[in-house]
């Protein structure tokens, strides 16, 4: 049922969304060598996953808070998808600028309509802080790893309260927080709120010694 719904919105979603997908999958297939050919059309396809990223987070209407039209969220589900995906693609690559370019349409597309999904925000923010730091932009980076650590505090506590060894989504949203914790240590950014990282890196240890849960808790 689902995939029949998902289907449908993707026949009727804007031909500039299937035209930047075209374009992304011509482009994770090229070598450096080639990428270097074809820096226009790599521009081309940035400015294009921008604009519909802006798109999307105009149209959002402020989700999760209020409601959103069914393919705005699918869009936007789609525009993170191609975000992280070239992201990744030029991260062992000399495209370090065009990398921050995917990482940020990553980044804001989560946000505008997957903000309540801790497990998909947090990679797209340690991404994007990550980067900007590399990029010697500190600011912003110690800006993003502090929010980090505030939002995802609470996944830390439910942790904490369960029997057993954080798995899947859970995992993902905590690895999130350590890597943040981590950075600000690391860059001297204890100040304020921010104070709670070293704690906060120990509660992980602490909470990742459980065992793990039976595999028949899942049958």
């Amino acid at each position: 049922m689902f995939s029949t719904i998902k289907s449908l919105f993707q026949k009727n979603r804007p031909s500039r969304v299937n035209k930047l997908e075209a374009q992304l999958d011509n482009i994770l297939k090229m070598n450096e060598t080639e990428l270097l050919e074809f820096s226009e059309g790599l521009n081309e396809c940035l400015n294009l996953m921008e604009e519909e990223v802006e798109r999307v987070k105009s149209k959002a209407n402020d989700y999760p808070h209020a409601g959103m039209a069914g393919d705005v969220w699918f869009d936007g589900a789609a525009l993170a998808g191609y975000g992280e995906a070239l992201a990744h693609f030029l991260a062992d690559k000399d495209f370090l600028a065009a990398q921050a370019r995917a990482t940020h349409a990553w980044t804001i597309a989560v946000l505008s309509v997957c903000a309540h999904y801790h497990h998909m925000v947090g990679p797209a923010m340690i991404a994007n802080a990550s980067i900007k730091e590399r990029m010697g932009d500190l600011a912003y980076a110690k800006w993003a790893y502090g929010a980090v650590l505030q939002d995802f505090e609470s996944i830390l506590e439910y942790a904490e309260e369960d029997n057993y060894k954080p798995v899947g989504d859970d995992l993902t949203s905590l690895q999130s927080l350590e890597c943040a914790a981590t950075r600000l240590i690391e860059l001297n950014e204890l100040s304020g709120e921010n104070g709670i990282a070293p704690s906060i890196l120990e509660r992980i240890k602490i909470v990742m010694k459980k065992e793990e849960e039976p595999e028949e808790a899942f049958e």
